[in-house]
């Protein structure tokens, strides 16, 4: 079987966030920027996306015609057939 060496202390994260932060420090505010307006455009995307949904969803409503109620009001029936008494299911 093999020896295998391990090295402890090699990586040093405190170290390792110390340089990142020491590049990264020059451009934090247009980074910082960038990612507020990205996050305004999301939100007016999604507002948008909103509001289309439902003004589709109220054109959708208004071109449906409205239900009936009553048999005065039933267009499956003449205006001869509605005084007679008669059912016009009864009719040969």
């Amino acid at each position: 079987m093999q020896n295998t060496d391990f090295q402890t202390g090699t990586i040093k994260p405190v170290e390792i966030y110390k340089e990142a932060w020491a590049i990264m420090k020059e451009r934090y505010w247009l980074v910082f920027g960038i990612v507020i307006v990205g996050l305004l455009l999301k939100a007016a995307a999604e507002a948008a996306k909103a509001a289309k949904a439902a003004r589709q969803k109220q054109e959708a409503e208004q071109q449906q015609p409205e239900k009936l109620e009553g048999p005065d009001q039933n267009p499956d029936q003449s205006g001869a057939d509605q005084g007679s008494g008669q059912n016009p299911q009864d009719k040969p």
